[in-house]
């Protein structure tokens, strides 16, 4: 895994790399459409950007933060992270059945926080909060037959996010190198195919281009450049 240092060139209007891991002088090009391990890569290293995020968040539960402060921080975390586990159209899903696998310990972890988030935080299903509806009957002698309006009674779990969010802490940081891993193996894989063609084939391929995150169209995808 290399980070690039990444800065903006406004006269050449483009991004400018650079890491000891770049020959000077050499171009960039993309890995080619037809390749389905261009998809996997990006996704992987965008799994990465998510954890080491997620992992921020954590840090930033304290003691001296109110429990609301706390809460958001860890929710933000949890679903950073369910997030590497669910594909959509730009991006594929981790391999949750191999991390169990290799991470079996892990895996018992990972089992909570997923029924924590999906069925507790974004949906209402299981006993973490309790509510019950009820009527009041008046005693008897009194003119109505009901003494009070209806009724609902709920509770909540209580929930220490410091001692939990060490613990999803924890469990990110494990996950994190597990998606590094795959990323350097899948990148080995690369060198090993495009290493073996020529400068003048790899010349064929279309000119590398970075486009500008935005928020102006939140309802588009994005679509994976030179796909």
């Amino acid at each position: 895994m290399t980070d690039y240092r990444i800065t903006f060139d406004p006269a050449a209007n483009g991004f400018v790399f650079e890491s000891e891991t770049i020959v000077k002088g050499s171009i960039a090009v993309n890995i080619p459409a037809d390749d389905k391990r261009k998809r996997q890569f990006i996704s992987l290293y965008l799994h990465k950007a998510d954890l080491e995020e997620g992992i921020s968040f954590l840090l930033c539960i304290s003691a001296d933060k109110c429990v609301q402060v706390n809460q958001a921080l860890f929710m933000a975390a949890l679903s950073n992270m369910m997030k590497c586990f669910q594909a959509t159209s730009e991006v594929s899903e981790l391999a949750e059945k191999k991390f169990r696998k290799a991470f079996p310990l892990a895996a018992e972890e990972l089992e909570q926080f997923k029924n924590w988030r999906n069925k507790h935080f974004v949906h209402d299903e299981n006993s973490m909060r309790e509510a019950t509806a009820f009527l009041w009957v008046a005693p008897e002698g009194c003119e109505n037959s009901l003494g009070g309006l209806p009724s609902v009674f709920w509770n909540r779990a209580p929930i220490d996010f410091i001692e939990e969010g060490r613990r999803l802490e924890v469990l990110m940081k494990v996950l994190l190198n597990f998606v590094l891993d795959e990323f350097d193996k899948l990148g080995k894989n690369l060198i090993e195919d495009y290493g073996a063609k020529s400068r003048e084939e790899l010349l064929t391929y279309e000119t590398a281009t970075v486009s500008l995150a935005t928020t102006t169209h939140p309802d588009k995808e994005r679509g994976i450049k030179g796909r």
